[in-house]
């Protein structure tokens, strides 16, 4: 018996093979991606380079996303894959088989796909590893060669973590065979889906939880709270996209339904009944293609913006070939720092040809009214603003301007001058200080370095070197408490003569073999740092979008075959009826375009009412807000053509079955 039984299981491979190769090519690509992340970030080399921890840790995070898209994914085919063999297994019931036999067919039929996939899916990952490898050195833009390294260790725990995967799914569809009747999974193919209750006020829930995920994308404002409501608004959008494509998809229907000069329109009512038998099913898949595509668009578009941005924001952090930046107590230590960087700058065999210092009083604060309030005990959390305070001489000597500021009061200006501030008092300590004016600090911002991005607003405050050392007094044993609130810091930048790379690299090894050493960065150093990070972001997110378009193409793949048979059925009695062909067709084109493209409009809705959330994200990594915009209408547009491809791919095959 059980020599019978596993010839039938390899004839049964064989013989449903259009439903197990799309299988097979989904957990197979799959394997290789997780299995491509998960040696990357074991790989010891990268670990050990300069910036590696934080590229090892983005990578991992990665592997765990894997993970749970392989499980669904992989689900989400084997339940297809089932159910289109349902009227298989029932006539094997009837024919005799007993469910343990039935159940003992199915696991022979799963492990040996298992098996084939794992040997196929770990032949590839390891081989495509090394082209891996080599794309990720590019897009870090290391400039220093790394040694490749095969890693048994995760070619181990990759077939170990898909063979849990593939034995899970045994489980299941032996579950289900056990408890199915013979009669049940003779029906279950053609069987419709059931619609439920309560379809309004599931639909008005779906709209309403939808509605509550827009609204926290667009108003929320600090880069900080958009991180930490970013998953909230993800789960929301999910759950609202499913409730809406399942309740309000059939209540929509059934409203046209309603509608009899509407519905009793040939084209009308083939279209709209056919939809209405199965729109449970089809409505989850629908949901499924719309939140993958999203995916896709999100991710490619905050990846490929953070890449693109990195240049400017290298300019930012580092406006200036060389920086030195340095907490300080009191005016004996910036004297001295300012000292040390001049004497340093000069001993090297090039010339200075800029130079800039000055000191600043980082603090922050909340509105309360018309008081820009920066006592930390009103803080309560997350501060609404930070503000820069330097002196006015200090801006005067960099900018070149010359400004005045009276006693007890401050000039202001936003960072990115979107708007004026909305308040005209800003309290410093035991001190409170009227704004007199609200002036443009671009010229400012040039030479300034960027402080994080964290809050709604970023402010430069300017005082009289008096008001400051009045209102935050200079540290000392006694009053340390009291102004922990507020850091000291003092800044110098140049640049020099040298030309190339190589010269600049050379300055910076002389100067980080100084006394103060511990302050100094040197440009080319921070755009090694940020390359690498975003540039692993970037692959990252190229691995994950080719893993969510792998399971919307599933997705969308196995509905046409399915709707094909099915539908191949109920055409072939319209014929019958007297409905022509052309119209028949018509209705059939009708079908596939809101199959299709229902789900990618919506996605397109997600992804521009995500926009204002997403910039803030990316605000935190010093990315604007125009950058990613652009980015995301370029991944929009390349990812529109990828999907009509598909749509016409799967369509055609789709109208083979109907006409057969």
């Amino acid at each position: 018996m059980f020599k019978l039984i596993s010839s039938l299981a390899v004839s049964n491979l064989k013989k449903n093979r259009t439903l197990y190769i799309p299988f097979s090519i989904a957990s197979i690509t799959m394997m290789v991606i997780t299995y491509i992340l998960l040696a990357l970030s074991t790989n010891k080399t990268i670990l050990q380079s300069s910036g590696g921890s934080t590229v090892v840790m983005a990578l991992g995070f990665g592997v765990v996303i894997m993970l749970l898209v392989s499980t669904l994914t992989m689900i989400y085919a084997n339940g297809f894959v089932m159910k289109n063999r349902s009227k298989e297994f029932g006539l094997y019931s009837i024919l005799g088989l007993g469910r343990s036999q039935i159940q003992l067919l199915q696991v022979i039929e799963m492990t040996l796909f298992a098996v084939m996939n794992l040997i196929v899916g770990l032949i590839l990952g390891v081989l495509l590893n090394r082209l891996a490898f080599a794309l990720l050195l590019k897009a870090m833009r290391f400039t220093v060669p790394i040694s490749y390294e095969f890693q048994i260790a995760s070619v181990i725990m990759i077939g170990i973590l898909f063979s849990g995967i593939f034995v899970f799914l045994m489980i299941l569809n032996a579950i289900k065979i056990r408890v199915s009747r013979p009669l049940e999974l003779l029906r279950e193919k053609k069987s419709g889906e059931k619609t439920g209750r309560f379809l309004s006020i599931r639909a008005l829930i779906g709209v309403v939880i939808l509605g509550y995920a827009y609204y926290i994308s667009q108003s929320i404002e600090s880069p900080i709270k958009a991180l930490g409501w970013f998953f909230v608004a993800v789960l929301l959008v999910v759950i609202a996209t499913y409730i809406l494509f399942d309740a309000g998809s059939i209540a929509l229907l059934r409203f046209l339904k309603n509608r009899k000069t509407f519905y009793y329109r040939p084209i009308n009512f083939i279209s709209i009944s056919n939809l209405i038998f199965r729109m449970r099913k089809n409505a989850m898949g629908l949901a499924s293609i719309c939140i993958l595509s999203t995916m896709v668009l999100v991710t490619l578009g905050t990846t490929g913006s953070l890449q693109f941005g990195a240049q400017e924001v290298i300019n930012k952090t580092s406006p200036t070939d060389f920086t030195f930046r340095n907490m300080y107590r009191n005016p004996e230590e910036t004297a001295k720092y300012s000292k040390e960087v001049k004497q340093l700058a000069a001993g090297t065999a090039s010339q200075v040809t800029d130079f800039y210092e000055y000191s600043y009083i980082l603090t922050a604060g909340n509105h309360e009214g018309n008081v820009l309030n920066t006592n930390v005990k009103n803080l309560g959390g997350l501060p609404e603003a930070m503000i820069v305070l330097v002196s006015v001489e200090d801006y005067n000597r960099n900018t070149g301007e010359n400004l005045t500021v009276q006693s007890g009061e401050m000039l202001l200006g936003e960072e990115s001058f979107k708007k004026k501030p909305s308040f005209n008092q800003v309290s410093l300590g035991d001190n409170t200080f009227s704004v007199a004016q609200v002036i443009d600090v671009k010229k400012f911002s040039k030479i300034a370095v960027a402080n994080p991005n964290i809050t709604d607003h970023s402010y430069i405050g300017i005082l009289n070197e008096e008001d400051m050392v009045k209102a935050v007094p200079y540290y000392s044993k006694d009053n340390d408490e009291g102004h922990r609130s507020y850091t000291r810091n003092y800044v110098a930048l140049w640049n020099t003569s040298s030309q190339t790379d190589d010269e600049k690299k050379k300055e910076l090894e002389l100067y980080q073999q100084s006394d103060i050493a511990g302050g100094i960065d040197g440009k080319i150093e921070i755009a090694q740092l940020l390359f690498q990070f975003y540039g692993s972001l970037l692959f990252l997110g190229i691995l994950l979008a080719i893993a969510f378009s792998v399971g919307a193409v599933l997705v969308i793949y196995y509905k046409q075959v399915s709707e094909g048979y099915e539908d191949r059925e109920r055409y072939v009695i319209l014929k019958k009826i007297g409905i022509d062909q052309p119209m028949i067709h018509q209705s059939i084109n009708r079908q596939v375009l809101i199959v299709f493209f229902l789900p990618l409009l919506t996605a397109f809705l997600h992804t521009a009412l995500s926009y204002n959330m997403v910039s803030k994200i990316v605000l935190i990594f010093g990315i604007k807000g125009s950058i990613i915009g652009l980015t995301m209408l370029a991944v929009a547009g390349v990812f529109m053509i990828a999907y009509f491809l598909v749509y016409k791919i799967t369509s055609r095959e789709y109208f083979k079955i109907i006409n057969r």
